[in-house]
């Protein structure tokens, strides 16, 4: 019997300029982390009673920049109604939740409960 497991990282579909996918791997990760110090601190910026609509482009851009290597951040912001930007935020959170892992036995994860209890406020 083989010890493989499966480890595939989710994505969530959105249509922007063309049909897109946010997927949060590692690399994505690296990009909030570089310019953020970890995810809940951008969460915190995307999230807060005064948005922070950079960190809500670079939140988007980091999950897309998987397909298209040469999309540009500020191309992303373009592509971001105003009126969709609770859309959006809702899409990252659906995305960022997808891509954390599942928890052996069910115990709770930190991470993904500080998500949703900020998607809340």
């Amino acid at each position: 019997m083989s010890n493989l497991k499966e480890i595939r990282v989710k994505e969530v579909g959105l249509i922007l300029d063309k049909e897109r996918h946010l997927r949060y791997d590692m690399n994505a990760l690296a990009i909030i982390q570089d310019k953020y110090g970890d995810i809940l601190a951008a969460l915190d910026k995307m999230m807060g009673k005064n948005l922070d609509v950079r960190a809500l482009t670079t939140l988007l851009w980091a999950g897309l920049i998987h397909e298209d290597m040469e999309l540009e951040e500020k191309y992303v912001g373009s592509l971001i109604p105003i009126g969709g930007l609770q859309d959006i935020q809702e899409l990252l959170l659906d995305a960022l939740g997808a891509s954390l892992p599942e928890t052996k036995n069910m115990v709770p994860n930190p991470t993904l409960m500080e998500m949703e209890r900020k998607m809340k406020k």
